[in-house]
């Protein structure tokens, strides 16, 4: 899978050791994370991307959960 390439590791540990915030999006039925990619995603509310028909609530919710990460971002700066 993609997602599990060597490039993708290394850019989420780094996100993990800035302690940003990590909004995974969840486009396959059949998959979930294991090993260091289930390890930084564990507890993470995901956004579902399976169902096509939902594509636009699914936007507005990972639209939400950026806003609330940067509205996070600037009150602990």
């Amino acid at each position: 899978m993609l997602v599990k390439t060597v490039t993708a590791c290394v850019e989420a540990m780094y996100a993990d050791c800035k302690f940003k915030e990590i909004i995974p999006l969840h486009f396959e039925d059949s998959f979930a994370p294991t090993g260091w990619l289930g390890i930084l995603c564990a507890g993470a509310l995901y956004v579902e991307f399976c169902d096509p028909q939902k594509f636009d609530d699914n936007m507005h919710q990972l639209y939400k959960q950026l806003k609330d990460a940067v509205d996070r971002t600037k009150q602990g700066s």
